[in-house]
């Protein structure tokens, strides 16, 4: 065994704690209670400085092996069973956190002295904005802004598609208009992404602060929002469009290209 002082394990599904675990699953849980959840090793092993866990949830048989390792009093112990019912994966690992969610100011997201900031316009699946966490922390991006309907970003589905990320790219969400208004401020350009755009991606001067705004998955981006940009752009392509996610991952590698030449 692992851990030095046993722990009781929770072995009712009605008990308080794991009702109100459960109820995170849910988006009106996750707002009620303004946390969310984390699951498995390496993501609450990526919960950083600024994030505050309040409670851990382990399994058993986690528990067993593991111990609590370091959350202390955070920790709490279920059956298998209950823990299953908690996970949102097939292969639970054993192992989840509560999470307060996080409330980053427009001038944390832009604070960076070369700014690289994507701007999602109502972007409807939480995969795919998981997605793009992972690639902003990937590739140097600096922060980003949600706007108009996005899907939550702290559902579980985004958060385990972020791979930990969302802890490590701070985000805010506002109007479309106040973005682009923000990035004015700033003289931060702003270049709308469409298969019709006018200029080619790799043809754009990425070394100076940098914002793309990307649009929903079948509609891409609302007239309003391709007004507020500066410039259009297209990532050439032979297909009629990417993923929003791909189309992403393309914009960030080319300014991390001219950036790093």
């Amino acid at each position: 065994m692992c851990y030095n002082v046993l722990m009781d394990t929770i072995t009712s599904p009605n008990n308080r704690i794991v009702k109100a675990v459960r109820a995170l699953r849910g988006r009106k849980g996750r707002d009620a209670a303004n946390v969310f959840l984390a699951e498995g090793i390496k993501f609450v092993a990526e919960i950083g400085y600024g994030w505050d866990i309040r409670q851990v949830v382990l399994s058993e048989t986690f528990y067993r092996h593991e111990g609590a390792l370091h959350f202390g009093e955070k920790a709490v112990v279920v059956t298998d069973q209950i823990f299953a019912g908690l996970s949102d994966v097939v292969n639970p690992q054993g192992i989840l956190a509560v999470v307060e969610k996080r409330d980053f100011c427009i001038n944390k997201v832009l604070a960076d002295d070369l700014p690289l900031i994507f701007v999602l316009e109502d972007i409807n699946d939480p995969g795919n904005l998981g997605t793009i966490l992972r690639n902003c922390h990937g590739l140097g991006a600096t922060g980003i802004i949600l706007a108009g309907s996005c899907a939550d970003i702290y559902s579980p589905k985004a958060v385990r598609a972020s791979a930990g990320s969302i802890f490590h790219v701070p985000f805010a969400h506002m109007s479309m208009k106040r973005a682009a208004e923000e990035l004015k401020g700033r003289n931060i350009a702003l270049y709308a992404t469409s298969p019709a755009g006018e200029a080619a991606l790799h043809r754009l001067n990425l070394q100076n602060p940098t914002a793309f705004a990307l649009g929903n998955e079948h509609n891409g981006l609302t007239p309003q929002a391709m007004d507020l940009a500066d410039e259009t752009v297209q990532i050439p392509v032979i297909s009629e469009s990417l993923n929003v996610s791909i189309a992403c991952a393309i914009c960030a590698y080319e300014a991390w290209r001219q950036r790093n030449v």
